[in-house]
């Protein structure tokens, strides 16, 4: 029986070192590619409309040039029936959370105490209940006092989401391209920052606190509009230049919704032009300008 048993066990390492030698062979057939997801995920249409400063999307189309965009700036921050609008939701949000704050207060009273331990076990559930309710309330009036402050942009609930967006319609490109060119692998090659998304974009708002230098309408600009000779396709790419630079500062790569994994240090294949390419298409950005763009990435450095 033991015998048997020392049979089998042996079988079995055998079995295990011929399934690792196989699978060695195999991922040495494999197709490889990779792709800076960072990169790629701040060249994503939408993030030309976001502001790292502000932590919202700017609330204009695509189609205008810089002077057109500051105009149009203007004309949301100054219109009055949204700045009303916004001012009665943070009246309201500031009444109920008066009631919620009395609420507690009355609680407090019939306890006796403002200690939780020392309170009754019906007194403990109602604070609790309380407690998180107001803190709710005092989220949703910070959201109210951004929109008050800044009618231009999208309000946090609405920021997180597009964030979310785009995580999810970049890592759909990435998948597309990996799958209609039959590679088995793609490798993430961004550079691993502290974490700081989704932290950053937490339910409570937080503004005012992103990297300064970045001038986002550059972006926004070279998507927008189509170059018509020699001197506007070459502001062009200084604009591409100056935004790519302060990009890849630390501070900048902390704010992009991608998580960070590790680092590829040589070999694959980069898809990054071919998935950027696929979300141009998706929101009708000209070829011209994606081959603007692409050649910067080629000229800075950015792309091997």
């Amino acid at each position: 029986m033991k015998k048997n048993k020392k049979v089998l066990c042996i079988l079995l390492i055998c079995c295990g070192i011929l399934s690792l030698f196989q699978g060695q062979a195999k991922g040495s057939d494999a197709k490889i590619a990779k792709v800076n997801m960072a990169l790629l995920t701040a060249l994503h249409p939408k993030m030309a409309l976001f502001d790292f400063q502000r932590m919202g999307f700017l609330k204009i189309s695509f189609g205008l040039n810089k002077p057109q965009v500051e105009e149009q700036k203007i004309i949301l921050k100054t219109d009055e029936k949204t700045l009303r609008k916004a001012q009665e939701e943070l009246k309201a949000i500031e009444e109920t959370i008066a009631n919620q704050e009395a609420l507690l207060r009355d609680l407090y009273e019939q306890e006796g105490t403002i200690f939780v331990p020392d309170m009754s076990d019906q007194g403990k559930i109602l604070q609790e209940k309380l407690s998180i309710e107001l803190k709710n309330l005092i989220i949703k009036r910070q959201e109210c006092e951004y929109a008050v402050k800044y009618p231009e942009f999208t309000p946090p609930a609405e920021t997180r989401k597009i964030l979310e967006l785009i995580e999810k319609e970049t890592i759909e490109a990435v998948e597309n391209v990996a799958k209609s060119n039959n590679f088995d692998v793609v490798l993430n090659t961004s550079t691993p920052v502290p974490y700081g998304y989704p932290v950053s974009y937490r339910p409570e708002v937080q503004y005012s606190t992103g990297p300064v230098g970045m001038d986002q309408i550059n972006y926004y600009t070279i998507l927008s509009v189509k170059p018509n000779d020699r001197d506007e396709e070459a502001q062009a790419n200084e604009m591409m230049n100056e935004w790519l630079s302060v990009l890849f500062r630390p501070a900048p790569q902390e704010m992009i919704p991608v998580k960070p994994w590790p680092l590829v240090m040589q070999g694959g294949t980069d898809i990054l032009p071919d998935a950027l390419h696929s979300l141009y298409i998706k929101y009708n950005i000209d070829n011209e300008t994606f081959s603007t763009v692409k050649n910067v990435l080629y000229s800075t450095g950015a792309l091997n």
